[in-house]
């Protein structure tokens, strides 16, 4: 009966080999998990272009190949065009890709600054602003009555996918007394919601409110 190679090995000779073999699968262990931590960058934070107002009459789908590098905070750094189908898309897709924001690049365990060409699309969005269907106007603060003050209030607010006001602030007035009257008003009001593409959405607006005594 032949022996096995181990068998013919001395004690001391197998000792060794049983070792080395321990120290190869324990460094092939090492590289599998060094391999698993090498990773290309993943974007975090993706601004999309702004569509170029010179565009809008042609409705042109814009299309810009861009080459930068993310650094290793995850930052884009020299932005450069590869190619683009007309050059009023190149700009806004520049400053767009500017702003993104990456988990670094990792080789070796390490962030590293990696080298990316990717396409961006500019497409022209279709929307609508939202329109009011209800406006109750405000009450004239007694406080001011006697002055007979033209009251002018500028707020903010959101106007929601379901056309009704959010989280009305002020941003500006003429006389604090008339503030909290337009907030209460303009919470009353109803409107058409905005749209983007077709679909009802959240739209941010500013609405000047007047108050007028009457007479």
């Amino acid at each position: 009966m032949k022996k096995s190679f181990c068998s013919r090995l001395r004690p001391h000779t197998k000792v060794f080999v049983l070792l080395a073999l321990a120290a190869f699968a324990c460094l092939t262990t090492q590289l599998a998990a060094q391999i698993d931590e090498d990773r290309r960058p993943e974007p975090i934070k993706q601004p999309q272009p702004i569509y170029p107002s010179a565009m809008k009459d042609s409705g042109m789908v814009g299309e810009v190949t861009i080459e930068f590098v993310v650094d290793t905070q995850g930052n884009v750094q020299s932005p450069t065009i590869i190619s683009s189908n007309n050059p009023s898309f190149e700009q806004p897709a520049i400053d767009a890709i500017s702003k993104w924001k990456f988990k670094p690049g990792i080789k070796n365990g390490a962030p590293v600054n990696t080298k990316i060409r990717i396409p961006i699309e500019s497409r022209l969005v279709k929307s609508t602003q939202p329109e009011v269907i209800k406006q109750p106007q405000p009450v004239y603060p007694r406080a001011m009555q006697e002055s007979g003050m033209v009251g002018q209030v500028m707020l903010e607010l959101v106007v929601n996918a379901q056309g009704n006001v959010q989280d009305p602030s002020v941003v500006s007035s003429n006389n604090p007394n008339f503030e909290q009257p337009a907030i209460d008003a303009v919470l009353k009001w109803k409107f058409k919601p905005g749209t983007r593409d077709g679909k009802p959405v959240g739209v941010r607006m500013r609405i000047p409110m007047e108050f007028v005594l009457d007479k």
